[in-house]
């Protein structure tokens, strides 16, 4: 056998780029156990109900976190042990001596080799230790699961997930590395520290009861990883592909906090895929385990509000003193299943914007009551410690940093287009519902803007690069379009994402329907919104638009006629089923009246029950000639986008109401008041009232709905869709939407606006 000679420089430079990788390596794993575990020593002094300040203070002392490249010639000598000891160990009950893993074992993985250093506890079925890897003494976690001789070959075969393309995303999961198989014991490796912070149940013991907001965090942060568990596509260590992959194992002991500056992350732990050996073939209802993850996830900020898990979560009063309403209303939504899936829910949480603007995240009342207020001493020493051991940690920071030129903080958005790097080049399509009806048209097309501009010349104008060409809907169904090729991304409010997990969107602006009358002046006889107390609600628009209720006296109205009026837009169509009428026999009654218009076949007597069809200017014309005809008048009724009615002053949006709800309506005053038919003239008072944003952002209006770019997830294609959501959700393009009627994604400041005019 001949063995070719390799060139001796080609060995050497290998063996160099191999000895500065391996070394930059050890460097990165060292500085992020150093600054993780230092500030988890700090933050450990600080009690855990103070903790939340610390982003408060760290934001305003403007700290930011150094890089590898940043500080990695000032890093020298070896990491001690107290340096990778996390600073906070979860109290276990005692293991059995005789199965622990004695210190200085060795373990032999196809990755590396692995010594045990020290037992760290007890989690789920198995107990954990402190290791190193013996190449590069680089620390990690591995966990020992003592498990029948039949299942150690699907253990190692099953534990571990990551994504089917290839990609590399942190979804807070907290994955192993490696599985290793011996003839006594199963391992899991995980390549960091993350998994010896503590647990939720241990949070709850420590601390007590959760305040609304950082509720809150726990449910964002949680039905984010989620959303990528179920609707991404994973390859386990055996090559077998999983579409949805459901957790099957969430509980207050598999959710693990870590703290930092900006307050505090949430991983997931602990799969059912590896800690019970359940497999996607396994189920026999793959939903239902992934509606499980969501009611286990309601249950779980149920216990965090209550302070222990011994409640009774389906009795809300048990654990829903002091807790906000709103979300104490989507909790309860998640323990009773209300949602397909974690896309579904973390598209209806509350929006913390609305939430913290009025004021309703505060802490827990009960939780405040519970404060030792007997030892107000102790209470401030507690807090000048926090801030001390925070200013510490800046300190720490600074110095590691302080010949390093800082960098301007992250912003929660970007400001302008230009700002936006990596458009694609090259010719694009999308897809939104057509002319001349289609809403994204008519924002789009026609000249809303200041000067008589239009939206589409005016993004052509910031961004050149842009290059777009927009077709019809078919059958207003984006995403066949998608997934055929005929589209590149839709603009639409229509998303059914329940049975299209590839499917992603990002949402840049709000609208909603309107329900409208003809407006009059105050004082006029028959005004009918005075009559109606300029409210309706949706149980009698679904008797209205299903002919149940054809009179307006029926409702304590004056003694007219209701005529029915509806858009042509298939979109607005659409959403007024969805969200109106939502049933099926309800539906089928409605259309019934649109078959009626379109056959063109009824009797005069029956001209009423028929739901006439109109573009949008046509149609308040037709309300408002309905109502000012003598001979005699009628009553119409319509509805349409709120984009397409504001400024229209002769005719009135109603304020709308569900159940036992207070009336909301699609306008406000300048002062924060409702507008009222006795109080406002919506014609006279011009300038008085604009849209009530914060209702539309919210989505307290009952028919609000989000303006979204929807895509196909795929790392192969063009990010063209994702790039223009960005250039949509810029502040300069929020002023640019809400100059065309749109409800922005955040209240604007009137001068940021003025200054990109």
């Amino acid at each position: 056998m001949v063995v070719a000679k390799k060139n001796p420089q080609q060995i050497a430079k290998t063996i160099g780029q191999e000895i500065k990788q391996r070394t930059i390596s050890d460097i990165s794993g060292r500085l992020g156990n150093f600054l993780s575990n230092s500030t988890n020593s700090l933050l450990s002094v600080v009690p855990a109900q103070f903790r939340s300040f610390l982003p408060f203070i760290a934001s305003e002392l403007d700290i930011q976190a150094p890089t590898v490249e940043n500080i990695q010639d000032r890093l020298t000598g070896k990491t001690k042990q107290s340096e990778i000891e996390s600073a906070e160990i979860t109290q276990v009950p005692s293991i059995e001596s005789g199965n622990r893993l004695p210190k200085e074992k060795q373990i032999l993985g196809n990755r590396g080799q692995y010594e045990i250093e020290d037992c760290l506890g007890a989690r789920g079925k198995g107990i954990f230790y402190q290791a190193v890897q013996l190449l590069n003494r680089q620390p990690i976690i591995i966990k020992q699961y003592e498990l029948p001789n039949d299942q150690h070959y699907t253990f190692q075969r099953i534990s571990g997930i990551e994504l089917a393309d290839g990609r590399s995303q942190d979804f807070r999961l907290i994955i192993p590395w490696e599985a290793i198989v011996d003839q006594e014991y199963c391992y899991l490796v995980f390549a960091d520290n993350l998994y010896n912070s503590p647990n939720l149940s241990s949070y709850l013991q420590e601390t007590g009861a959760m305040s609304s907001i950082e509720v809150y965090g726990v449910l964002n942060q949680v039905l984010q990883s989620l959303q990528f568990l179920h609707g991404q596509k994973f390859r386990l260590p055996s090559g077998l592909e999983s579409l949805k992959t459901p957790h099957g194992n969430l509980s207050l002991d598999s959710l693990l906090i870590s703290y930092n500056l900006q307050g505090f992350l949430i991983y997931l732990c602990d799969l059912s895929l590896w800690e019970h050996q359940i497999i996607e073939s396994d189920l026999n209802n793959l939903d239902f385990w992934l509606q499980q993850d969501l009611k286990d996830l309601g249950k779980i900020c149920c216990y965090l509000l209550a302070g222990n898990d011994q409640v009774n979560c389906e009795n809300e009063q048990e654990w829903s003193m002091g807790v906000e309403p709103n979300l104490q209303k989507f909790i309860l939504q998640l323990i009773h299943g209300k949602f397909n899936n974690a896309e579904v829910a973390r598209h209806n949480l509350p929006n913390l914007n609305f939430l913290l603007e009025n004021n309703y995240l505060l802490h827990n009342q009960n939780k405040l009551q519970q404060e030792p207020l007997k030892k107000p001493k102790k209470l401030i020493f507690w807090m000048i410690i926090g801030v001390f051991s925070a200013a510490c940690v800046g300190g720490l920071i600074w110095f590691l940093t302080k010949d390093i030129s800082q960098k301007n903080t992250a912003n929660k958005s970007i400001d302008s287009v230009k700002k936006i790097s990596g458009i694609p080049l090259g010719n694009f399509i999308y897809t939104s519902e057509g002319k001349p009806n289609g809403i994204w048209y008519h924002i789009t097309e026609k000249n809303l803007l200041i000067g008589k501009k239009s939206l589409n010349n005016k993004l052509r104008e910031l961004s050149p690069k842009l290059q777009l060409k927009s077709v019809p809907l078919i059958n207003s169904d984006p995403v066949s379009m998608l997934k055929t090729g005929a589209a590149n991304f839709a603009v639409s409010s229509l998303i059914n994402i329940d049975q299209n997990p590839e499917l992603g969107y990002q949402e840049f602006a709000y609208d909603g329907l309107v329900i409208f009358i003809a407006s009059s002046k105050k004082g006029r006889d028959k005004s009918l919104p005075i009559a109606l107390n300029g409210k309706i609600s949706l149980t009698q628009l679904q008797q209205i638009y299903t002919g149940k209720i054809t009179n307006w006296q029926e409702l304590g109205g004056p003694q007219l006629p209701i005529k029915l009026y509806i858009p042509s837009s298939n979109e607005a169509i659409i959403n007024f089923k969805q969200r109106v009428l939502k049933t099926p026999e309800l539906i089928n009654n409605f259309e019934r009246l649109i078959s009626r218009q379109k056959g063109n076949n009824f009797i005069q007597e029956d001209s009423l029950q028929v739901a006439t069809s109109l573009s949008s200017t046509k149609l308040m014309r037709a309300v408002i000639q309905d109502f000012e005809n003598e001979n005699p008048p009628i009553g119409s009724i319509g509805f349409d986008s709120l984009s397409k009615v504001y400024g229209e002053c002769s005719v009135y949006p109603l304020a709308l109401f569900d159940n036992n709800n207070d009336p909301v309506s699609p306008l406000i005053q300048k002062d924060g008041k409702p507008v009222t038919p006795q109080q406002i003239d919506l014609c006279n008072d011009k300038g008085n009232y604009a849209p009530n944003i914060t209702a539309f952002t919210s989505q307290r209006y009952p028919l609000a709905y989000p303006l979204s770019v929807i895509y196909l997830r795929d790392n192969r294609q063009e990010p063209i869709g994702e790039k223009f959501a960005e250039i949509l959700k810029t502040t300069q393009v929020q002023c640019l939407l809400s100059e065309t009627g749109l409800i922005p994604l955040r209240k604007l400041d009137i001068a940021t606006c003025n200054s990109y005019q």
